[in-house]
């Protein structure tokens, strides 16, 4: 269906028979077995922007219906959804204005999503800029920031000094988030730093009266690193907000002055635990372990004695390290135990083979994987000895580890190891191998790739080959462009997208037009709908979390995640990742980080912000990408906003979640519809 087509005829009819067409319509689509599933999720799940559905609620008459046109048609993200969207941009009511900014900002990831009509949008939502809304401005100054052009600095920049906070705080954001994109749609790019007249405005706003303005200032200068900033962070780390505090002393990591070390030492003693990681791992950075006191390995936070030892492992004109390593591998956290060992290893201490060995033997795969990891500090004849045997560890993500090694190392036997591991039936096995051959030079690696590539092309091995043609991109011959131009035949639309990209940056143009259709798969339990906001409850090893679930915003995201742990999937599962001052991810079924349910969900990206707490769903290099894995933030985290689904939120257990470790378990799941 082509709006450029149809909107003139169809806005031309009387008022009445307008309302007429449509009240028949309704009726019309309410009695189709489309609409047994919510018509707009079905199109929006589809990706379809001509769904007669879609058409319809961007023309209906009630504003709510409208407003969902417009998320729908900003998660579709392609090119014949822009101008239905900005004709609701125009609309009447605020909450479909404020729907369709957000939209439109959505549509700046990728130039394929608005067919390089970057600059038109960024015009039209310039002009809200005067709206008498403040959500509308809001709106508009984020959508300018992620639009990226670089012109965006001129539209955000006067609101740096606007009365109302938020549009302050916001305008602080959107200059940070256009540098962020620019970045991501060429990683080459280096956006220009700002005047010096501009770093004299935010500097000022280093005493701004919000809490809200001061923490986004702070989140700038920690992004963004520009020394005009420093006296500014210096001010902002001593701030009673603390996330102020954790923002500018996570910055201060990155700037080296003797004032930024006094701060960061004063921080170790922060009463807050995750000022105090950050303040280890800025000293840390600068290369000053030394000034760290040993106090610390009694931290009561098991974040902050991790850091401890990552910090110690780098502390190389240490003679005392080894000796307060051996101390931290008796902790009775095992995170920090593993830590210990890994810096441990560092050091290269006398009779490392022997341990490394007794540790291959621990009970813990978490333990077993750290020595292999440690392995890289042997000699050649220990490290093969013990890889070997990690090799064949009864546990995936030990042997997953070993792989990791041995793509560093040159040696036959390593690479021998690799090519095994290609036909392996794990995906995480022969996905780690696959992202091993980067790192090679053998002569036939690229052959060896594209025999993979060949024998990899289910559902099931997708991230694999978007590493494949990766490593393609990442060498420039006529056997890599005779690759690229086989996978843009990919049965995946990313996959296949990915490999013209490359090609056309190559200037390479005869190829066969990409598989743009996407072939889609869906969860088995889209079809759930959900009165009211449901409460899910995961029972862990370290206690139980309380999480509520927002359908709204992300319908078919809840759906699946209420009807896995209702099915009582994720009992067992581990805690598979966890970063510090970041996030813990768990839900995978192959245990590794690389599994999934054996289908995708589309994203549902929504303007909720990844505040400390948030439910967000993993993803790999496409926005649709999404599963059954997840991952709840331990910090606010902007730069996630706009690029993952947010879909719940801890209201009771964040204590949990702080105290979650690699390992642990999942041991039951339960919803309160």
């Amino acid at each position: 269906m082509d709006y450029k087509l149809i909107k003139p005829s169809f806005m031309r009819l009387k008022p009445l028979l307008l309302k007429i067409i449509l009240a028949s319509a309704t009726c019309i689509f309410s009695n189709t077995k489309l609409f047994a599933l919510d018509a707009l999720k079905e199109a929006e799940d589809n990706r379809d922007p001509h769904s007669a559905a879609l058409f319809q609620a961007t023309h209906s008459t009630h504003p709510q219906e409208r407003a969902r046109a417009a998320r729908a048609l900003g998660r579709i993200q392609q090119a014949a959804a822009v101008d239905p969207l900005l004709l609701l941009l125009e609309d009447s009511n605020i909450s479909v204005q404020n729907e369709a900014i957000f939209a439109l900002g959505q549509y700046a990831w990728a130039k394929s999503f608005s067919n390089g009509r970057e600059e038109e949008i960024s015009q039209k939502i310039a002009k809200k800029l005067t709206s008498k809304s403040n959500s509308v401005i809001r709106f508009a100054i984020e959508a300018l920031g992620k639009i990226a052009l670089l012109k965006t600095p001129k539209y955000t920049l006067p609101f740096l000094k606007n009365p109302n906070p938020e549009l302050r705080a916001e305008a602080i954001l959107s200059l940070y988030r256009y540098r962020l994109i620019m970045r991501l749609r060429d990683p080459n790019t280096e956006p220009p730093l700002l005047s010096d007249e501009t770093v004299n405005i935010l500097a000022s706003l280093s005493k701004d009266p919000s809490s809200l303005v001061r923490e986004k200032l702070a989140y700038y200068f920690m992004r963004v690193k520009d020394t005009r900033g420093l006296k500014a962070l210096l001010e902002l780390s001593k701030d009673k907000n603390t996330w102020t505090r954790f923002y500018a002393v996570n910055a201060l990591g990155k700037y080296a002055s003797q004032e930024s070390l006094e701060q960061l030492q004063r921080a170790t003693s922060d009463l807050d635990d995750k000022i105090r990681t950050a303040a280890i791992q800025g000293i840390s950075t600068l290369k000053e372990v030394h000034l760290l006191d040993h106090s610390l390995r009694g931290d009561p936070s098991f974040h902050v004695r991790m850091a401890y030892a990552q910090a110690l492992g780098t502390a190389q004109d240490d003679p005392e390290a080894v000796e307060k390593l051996k101390e931290l591998m008796l902790d009775s956290r095992i995170s920090v135990r593993a830590e210990a060992l890994k810096a441990f290893s560092a050091h290269s201490p006398p009779k490392l083979s022997l341990h490394l060995e007794q540790e291959l033997k621990s009970k813990s795969w978490v333990i077993r994987s750290a020595a292999t990891e440690s392995t890289q500090y042997l000699e050649e004849g220990e490290r093969k000895k013990l890889l070997l045997i990690a090799l064949t560890d009864k546990d995936k993500r030990v042997r997953v580890s070993a792989l990791e090694i041995l793509a560093t190392i040159e040696e036959t036997f390593a690479y021998d190891a690799l090519k095994k591991a290609l036909q392996s039936e794990e995906l995480s096995e022969r996905g780690t191998a696959a992202s091993a051959l980067k790192n090679r030079k053998e002569s036939d690696r690229l052959e060896l790739s594209f025999n993979c590539y060949k024998n990899s092309l289910s559902e099931k091995w997708t991230e694999l080959r978007e590493e494949l043609v990766g490593l393609w991109a990442s060498e420039v011959s006529h056997e890599t462009n005779e690759y690229l131009k086989e996978a843009t035949r990919d049965p995946n639309s990313s996959v296949a997208r990915l490999a013209a990209q490359v090609l056309e940056e190559r200037d390479v143009h005869d190829f066969p037009t990409p598989n743009t259709q996407e072939k889609l798969s869906y969860s088995p339990y889209r079809s759930l709908s959900f009165k009211r906001n449901p409460m899910l409850y995961f029972k862990t090893t370290k206690g139980e979390v309380k999480i509520e679930l927002f359908p709204r915003e992300a319908p078919i995201h809840v759906a699946n995640i209420v009807g896995f742990a209702e099915d009582k999937k994720y009992n067992g599962l581990p805690i598979h990742r966890v970063v510090s001052n970041f996030v813990v991810q768990g839900g995978d079924p192959d245990k590794t980080g690389w599994g999934s349910a054996g289908y995708s969900l589309r994203a549902e990206i929504n303007p909720l912000n990844f505040q400390r707490g948030c439910l967000g769903m993993p993803r790999s290099t496409g926005f649709d990408t999404g599963g059954v894995q997840f991952f709840i933030n331990h910090i606010p985290t902007p730069h996630l906003d706009g690029q993952y689904t947010v879909f719940g939120k801890v209201v009771n257990g964040l204590e949990i979640i702080d105290q979650l470790e690699v390992g642990d378990l999942i041991l039951e799941s339960r919803v309160q519809r």
